[in-house]
């Protein structure tokens, strides 16, 4: 497992965050019927289950947008991204299957309402860091150009910030060449299920994108140990 860490000064800005993570081995396919057809179902489901106020009201997104406030970051403007997916979903814009990989990752995200990443782990440089974003930084958005990431909850490596509840990057996006990925579910909230939704992934993993040599662990909220970045 590469090793992730929280840094104090998110953990100050989310106390009840705990990160679950996945590393696998896996070979990434083109989309998978059934795996498309649950991607519509449940975010179909998600839609007509939505509180009043939309997707901003339900827990998890709500706990997220105050940590982005804590941070000094404006959540309307830069929102996370199951809150982007969901708000896609509601304006009836859909979500396009795109890989096996991305697919898990965003069923995921539509069934939890979190904050999920996937990462192609062959291109994170060591040690990894949730931490904040500073000053200047900023990098290539999947499909967004270049993101602001000051204030930003971010994951860094010896290179600097590779990902985000917001956007991650070109540089570690998980591709049909991808190998090897690091799969991280971010519960800002106290969420007691994550152990689930971690198996969950797990499985999902194993099915649809021939997962294995799989390894999970749960980072609590907490610094640890001297990270990158």
């Amino acid at each position: 497992m590469i090793p992730v860490a929280v840094a104090a000064e998110i953990a100050v800005a989310a106390p009840h965050l705990c990160l679950g993570c996945l590393r696998a081995s896996v070979r990434v396919e083109p989309p998978h019927p059934t795996l498309s057809s649950k991607l519509d179902i449940t975010g179909r489901q998600r839609v007509k289950n939505l509180p009043r106020g939309g997707p901003a009201r339900l827990g998890p997104v709500q706990a997220l947008r105050d940590a982005y406030r804590a941070l000094g970051k404006e959540p309307g403007r830069y929102r996370g991204a199951a809150e982007a997916l969901l708000r896609r979903l509601v304006q009836d814009k859909g979500v396009s299957p795109v890989n096996t990989v991305v697919d898990i990752n965003n069923l995921l995200a539509l069934e939890t309402a979190m904050a999920v990443s996937t990462f192609d782990a062959d291109a994170i440089d060591g040690p990894v860091k949730l931490r904040r974003g500073r000053a200047g930084e900023s990098y290539q958005g999947i499909g967004r150009g270049a993101l602001n990431l000051e204030g930003l909850p971010v994951f860094a490596d010896n290179q600097g910030p590779f990902g985000s509840p917001t956007s991650d990057s070109e540089r570690t996006r998980v591709t049909e060449r991808t190998e090897t990925i690091l799969m991280v579910i971010m519960a800002f909230h106290d969420c007691p299920d994550l152990p689930r939704y971690l198996e969950e992934a797990r499985s999902l993993v194993e099915r649809y994108a021939h997962g294995e040599g799989m390894e999970t662990t749960l980072v609590e909220g907490r610094p640890s140990v001297p990270g990158a970045g």
